[in-house]
């Protein structure tokens, strides 16, 4: 065996390598040593079978997708079709970095029978070469640039597979009925351009330009989708926000009324002591006593719409066997939205009781706190987590939402897990000339 076909089946078992490091990361996935030695003891016995047999590319096409999707589904956990697209996208890359190298190989095969045919051997080895640097850049620009953002439906999927099947068929054709069936010798012994090489070239480079159309259209897919499921989201938390004030505005209402009757209740508690009637006054204080508690906050920020929907949410998370621990004070109404700030104590609650859910019950606990320091206020979450749990309520719709009021306020989030505590910090900037609790202007 020389040596200019040994370095091209080097070149072609290495360019198997990133070809699976992208098919790993492209499923969010690492690409283990033990995972890359699965994969090439799988393509190599593929090529050890299609060396033995009578095949053409289709079925090496069908044997090497079929490798990628096996790990994908065996080993990575992989749903099925999203491992089958990430496969064929995979051998794709491959095949048409391959395709678009062919009609160049001819075209410079030709020049150099011509001029230097000491050359002719070692042409494979550059174009082979070329060809795997042209997949590895492909596998790059798709991961940094055309990459899904986020998992869609597997209807989208099919988007994407039908037209890169359909570029694959093409290709098979080009390499099986124009580049492998046909020689065309003149008579000195030298290959004939017969085949029109340009125009084949411009057909496989319209055909590798084809699959970034197509994985483009996806990404915009996805990031169509994902909009779509963080309008139906926010919708959903407008909803929610609008029912916290009506509640809020409805306690306040009920308070005012208490407040105003209180004198009625206290004559007629007086009048039930005054004549002695220790059992009847006992019962009416209790009822005093019920109604009383209806209408307290279990935490006190200043706020009335943060109050009612503190007293929500932590009564439930107390239910829950959650400790919570609550000191916070909220700028003066106007300061900050009263929907800002139900974005984000609810959201970072949400996010806080997922977390405790996962955590033992004497471990769980919820801390909030918020102090003012100048123009700037800050909002401290700490919650429990199980650091073996990988979704600690630190990530998703909720805590982007909570970013976005940041932003609005030209403030920060920042968020630290340390020892099974994680933390949200949420930093706003308090417009200036805002009172601050104290009723200093801040």
């Amino acid at each position: 065996m020389d040596v200019p076909l040994l370095l091209i089946l080097a070149i072609n078992e290495f360019k198997r390598i990133p070809a699976f490091f992208f098919f790993s990361t492209f499923t969010n996935h690492r690409a283990r040593t033990p995972h890359v030695l699965l994969y090439l003891a799988l393509s190599g016995a593929v090529s050890a079978l299609l060396s033995h047999a009578q095949t053409d590319l289709a079925l090496s096409f069908v044997l090497e997708t079929a490798a990628f999707w096996l790990i994908g589904v065996a080993v990575h956990k992989s749903p099925l079709l999203t491992a089958a697209s990430a496969a064929l996208l995979t051998t794709s890359v491959m095949i048409l970095s391959n395709g678009i190298m062919n009609p160049i190989h001819h075209i410079l095969g030709f020049v150099l029978f011509r001029t230097h045919r000491e050359l002719l051997p070692f042409l494979g080895v550059v174009v082979s070469l070329a060809s795997t640097l042209l997949a590895w850049f492909s596998y790059r620009v798709i991961l940094d640039r055309l990459r899904p953002k986020s998992d869609i439906p597997d209807r989208y999927l099919m988007v994407f597979i039908v037209p890169v099947l359909l570029l694959l068929m093409m290709e098979h054709y080009f390499s099986v009925y124009i580049y492998g069936n046909t020689v065309t010798v003149s008579e000195t012994g030298g290959p004939l351009p017969d085949v029109g090489n340009a125009q084949i070239f411009l057909l496989h480079a319209l055909a590798y330009s084809s699959l970034f159309i197509v994985l483009y259209a996806c990404r915009k897919l996805s990031e169509d989708y994902c909009g779509r499921m963080r309008l139906a989201l926010l919708e959903q938390e407008v909803r929610r926000q609008k029912e916290y004030v009506r509640e809020a505005a409805l306690r306040h209402k009920q308070t005012q009324g208490f407040r105003h009757d209180i004198q009625w209740h206290l004559m007629v508690l007086n009048g039930f002591l005054t004549e002695t009637k220790i059992e009847q006054a006992r019962e009416y204080l209790g009822k005093l006593e019920g109604m009383s508690r209806s209408l307290s906050f279990p935490c006190r920020t200043g706020n009335t719409v943060i109050d009612t929907l503190l007293g929500n949410k932590l009564d439930l998370l107390r239910h829950n066997g959650i400790r919570v621990e609550c000191a916070v004070k909220i700028p003066p109404s106007g300061a900050i939205d009263d929907f800002d700030l139900c974005v984000v104590f609810a959201n970072a609650l949400d996010n806080a009781a997922k977390a405790c859910a996962q955590v033992r019950d004497e471990k769980r606990f919820i801390r909030i706190s918020g102090k003012r320091k100048g123009d700037f206020f800050m909002f401290e979450f700490e919650n429990s987590f199980s650091p073996e749990v990988a979704d600690n309520g630190g990530s998703g719709i909720g805590l982007s939402n909570i970013e976005a009021v940041a932003q609005k306020y030209h403030g920060a989030v920042s968020v630290e897990k340390e020892n099974a505590v994680f933390r949200l910090n949420v930093l706003l900037v308090i417009p200036r000339g805002v009172p601050d609790i104290s009723g200093e202007t801040a």
